[in-house]
């Protein structure tokens, strides 16, 4: 469950620097 968790914030992280990047 936790790994599950953070592989979410991972996501969201990604993204966002994929944004920020763009």
């Amino acid at each position: 469950m936790c790994l599950q968790v953070s592989n979410m914030l991972l996501s969201v992280l990604f993204i966002y620097l994929q944004c920020g990047t763009s």
